[in-house]
């Protein structure tokens, strides 16, 4: 399953029945609210990964004003999933639920900025005036996804990739873990002259 054509937008559940921990870890009830917006007021089009059965018989429940606009697809190989996140113009990230969910820097080093729930458990870090936009909830999240449609169509409004590379990675990482240890662990951790960096 290939994709096919410009996308608006890819959202990642990751939870093929939509209920349970899973569907409650996603934040698929707001998706749902969500999803009426986009597909509905602002007639955008997208993928919902992992919304389907192997055979995408059984799929997740979604809005009507969705149908025609939204593929549903069952889980998918990195690849594919990676074709679809670059066609994208922004990677929704609603669930509240999550430590630093994957998805959020694939999408960011793929070049693609995030629309992200301020409520997130981890991966708030990420979201700058150069990678992406918060929303709080139902209230301001057509401000939001009107917010990140314009700065999506502006170039050089957006530079996710730029910015990872500038503040991630191993080097930059390295360095920051070496500062932690030298900082609170001196006592205890003896590391050998002109050390740089430390990799997990």
């Amino acid at each position: 399953m290939r994709p096919r054509g410009r996308l608006d937008l890819v959202r990642i559940l990751l939870a093929p029945q939509c209920m349970g921990w899973s569907g409650y870890a996603k934040n698929w009830s707001f998706v749902k609210e969500a999803l009426h917006v986009l597909c509905g007021e602002y007639n955008l089009t997208g993928v919902l990964v992992a919304t389907c059965d192997k055979e995408c018989e059984e799929k997740c429940a979604i809005p009507e004003s969705c149908k025609g606009k939204i593929l549903q697809t069952t889980y998918l190989k990195q690849d594919v999933y990676f074709d679809y996140v670059k066609r994208s113009r922004f990677a929704f990230v609603p669930q509240m639920h999550d430590a630093s969910p994957r998805v959020a820097t694939q999408a960011l080093i793929l070049d693609v900025p995030l629309l992200m729930n301020k409520h997130i458990s981890g991966g708030w870090k990420y979201i700058n005036e150069k990678t992406g936009e918060f929303f709080h909830d139902m209230s301001d999240f057509r401000k939001s996804l009107s917010r990140i449609l314009r700065g999506a169509a502006t170039p050089g409004n957006y530079e996710p990739r730029k910015w990872v590379l500038e503040n991630y990675g191993n080097e930059h990482a390295g360095k920051r873990l070496l500062e932690f240890v030298q900082e609170h662990f001196s006592d205890r951790v003896h590391l050998p002259k002109n050390t740089k960096l430390l990799l997990a």
